[in-house]
């Protein structure tokens, strides 16, 4: 038996109700599952897409009784313990859930307890492991951590002010949910009313530095006039100080379907390239196109290799978050 940690996408219109329906139904739900070719049973590590690669781990990894902790489910603060009813290479069902488009990878689980990360019984190793924000990561180094926990099962909240006020869902979790539910599907539709051409990568860059205000996230036009390189570029830091990780970012603010998304991708790898020559200190690890409103016309995969694709539906749940997250920082 081993012991995992499993990210759910908290910005999910529907967070915490679709997680909780899913799992009353044996299921754990994982986002980056909106396309027919997301399927991981068709897929390996050799050539799949990098967004994948979480999704393909846990799919392998993940074997019958092995213990999977959700943070964040339902809310801030609490955990979800659940066991694996299967291997979930053999259990896993991919189905795209039809009102949000997206969370296709279902894999077979049963819920063992719950828990609040306040807890004076959870130790410190594992509260810390709990806020890794991956979507799949080993937690086999907490086990005894975590044996300890399940066996108290079921682990009462312990609130750090008294009263009812820790047994209440936290305000930033009603925000969000509230957020995610008046925006829905409106504030694409209104913006791609409103924003054309450059307009568009004025509002990334915004949302992104709202989003991930610890990454560097630089509009790059007039960069280089002697080379094209792309309209954005974000800039990580290496876990070890020693490099630096680049994320290349295209917008295409195309309205009908994109029938020249090939040379587009072209395009879009001779520019990396271009970053490549200009930043060497920079290890570019993903190169993604963002289309603003256009149909995604079926095509090969290895017209797409190594470009990542941000679908019109991918790009309405990237605003969701951008959105929660600008209003938090306008809030602090």
């Amino acid at each position: 038996m081993r012991y995992w940690g499993f990210g759910i996408d908290v910005y999910c219109r529907d967070h915490p109700d679709f997680y909780e329906r899913e799992l009353k139904n044996g299921f754990l739900r994982q986002g980056w599952g909106s396309r027919p070719s997301n399927n991981l049973k068709h897929l390996n590590s050799e050539n799949s897409p990098r967004e994948q690669l979480a999704n393909l781990r846990m799919f392998s990894q993940v074997k019958r009784d092995d213990i999977v902790l959700v943070p964040y489910l339902p809310n801030r603060d609490s955990v979800t313990v659940v066991r694996a009813t299967a291997d979930w290479d053999e259990g896993y069902v991919f189905e795209i859930d039809p009102d949000l488009q997206d969370y296709g990878h279902k894999f077979p689980v049963e819920e063992v307890t719950r828990f609040d990360r306040r807890s004076q019984h959870v130790r410190g190793d594992l509260r810390r492991a709990l806020g890794y924000p991956w979507r799949f990561w080993d937690m086999g180094d907490c086990a005894e951590s975590v044996d300890e926990l399940l066996q108290r099962s079921p682990v009462q909240p312990t609130s750090t002010s008294g009263g009812e006020e820790g047994s209440r869902e936290p305000a930033s979790t009603l925000v969000m949910r509230a957020l995610n539910e008046y925006i829905g599907q409106g504030i694409h539709q209104i913006l791609l009313q409103e924003l054309e051409g450059s307009d568009w990568e004025n509002l990334l860059f915004v949302g992104l530095k709202a989003l991930f205000p610890n990454y560097g996230v630089e509009r790059t036009c007039g960069v280089a006039k002697e080379k094209r390189v792309t309209d954005m570029l974000v800039t990580i830091p290496g876990p070890l100080g020693t490099v630096r990780y680049g994320i290349a970012i295209q917008v295409r603010d195309w309205r009908d379907t994109a029938f020249n998304i090939g040379d587009a991708v072209i395009q879009v790898r001779r520019a990396v390239e271009n970053w490549r020559m200009l930043r060497p200190e920079l290890r570019i690890i993903d190169t993604i196109m963002v289309v603003t409103g256009a149909d995604i016309p079926v095509t090969r995969e290895t017209e797409l290799e190594g470009v990542t694709i941000v679908t019109p539906s991918e790009l309405n749940h990237l605003l969701r978050r951008m959105a929660v997250a600008m209003a938090t920082a306008m809030d602090e």
